[in-house]
């Protein structure tokens, strides 16, 4: 009886250590349709509306290097181009590459172009991600050409809610939860009497039940939005609210995305390939 026993618990040790490094070690993208991913977070370029898709493109622009079970290069990002008389607006690009380095419970992006073969620093600093034991995002240090210094955004967690605000503790964003997964983000912004003249409303929608690759990759370009939840959304609606020729306040615009998503044998959504 007790060698019984004895097999018995050596069994579903094995069973548990299986399940733990299955999820502690999830299924690695080499590579990534940009159709999946979303630029509208405000933390790459103050620009979002300018930036520029090429034509036919699709997996051949972000792909990524791993180290120790970490992503140590993004291949893939947005490069200024010409706008008028300045470089106002950015191109999704195979040109452009983040190196990332982990220290501590600090993540640290340098971005980069890679031009003719010189490799050219985007910015003077890199932006600094900050997890917490859980990985969960706890602060970012934001880097863009207007503020070399950068400056930080903090994260706040309270029920199923997650409250960003900035260096003085002006709420930036606010992000809200159902199932684990992130259902909606609103910003809004005053004017200096306070107002709100302004306002965006993210809909993240029909989420699957299957595994999210891109659980707490909040620095991998495009994958913000989807490192926060623990499934994949196959849909999302952005509205854009503003003052309207009546003087009211309501949406003013409307986009919208819906994605086909197929999962491989091991129930992953093929946004790419896997190693």
């Amino acid at each position: 009886m007790k060698r019984h026993l004895l097999i018995l618990f050596l069994f579903l040790n094995i069973l548990g250590c299986e399940k733990s490094e299955i999820e502690s070690h999830p299924k690695k993208l080499k590579n990534c349709d940009l159709g999946y991913l979303l630029f509208s977070d405000n933390l790459r370029s103050i620009n979002n509306s300018l930036i520029v898709y090429p034509p036919n493109s699709g997996s051949n622009i972000f792909s990524y290097l791993y180290q120790n079970n970490q992503i140590v290069r993004v291949n893939g990002g947005l490069i200024p181009i010409a706008s008028g008389s300045n470089l106002s607006k950015e191109l999704l690009s195979p040109l452009a590459f983040d190196s990332i380095v982990y220290t501590g419970e600090d993540i640290y992006l340098y971005q980069k172009m890679d031009i003719n073969g010189s490799i050219i620093e985007k910015d003077l600093s890199p932006g600094i991600f900050t997890l917490d034991s859980k990985k969960r995002l706890k602060k970012i240090n934001r880097k863009d050409a207007f503020n070399m210094n950068g400056y930080d955004l903090f994260y706040a967690y309270a029920d199923n809610q997650i409250i960003e605000t900035d260096a003085v503790g002006r709420i930036r964003r606010k992000f809200y939860f159902e199932n684990d997964n992130l259902t909606k983000v609103v910003s809004q912004f005053a004017n200096i009497q306070g107002d709100v003249t302004l306002s965006e409303e993210i809909l993240f929608q029909d989420y699957d039940d299957k595994p999210n690759p891109f659980k707490n990759l909040y620095y991998v370009t495009g994958a913000f939005y989807r490192a926060f939840s623990k499934n994949n959304y196959t849909s999302y609606t952005i509205n854009h609210f503003g003052l309207l020729p009546d003087g009211s306040f309501g949406i003013n615009g409307t986009f919208w995305g819906t994605l086909q998503i197929r999962y491989n044998a091991e129930n992953y959504p093929m946004f790419g390939d896997y190693e």
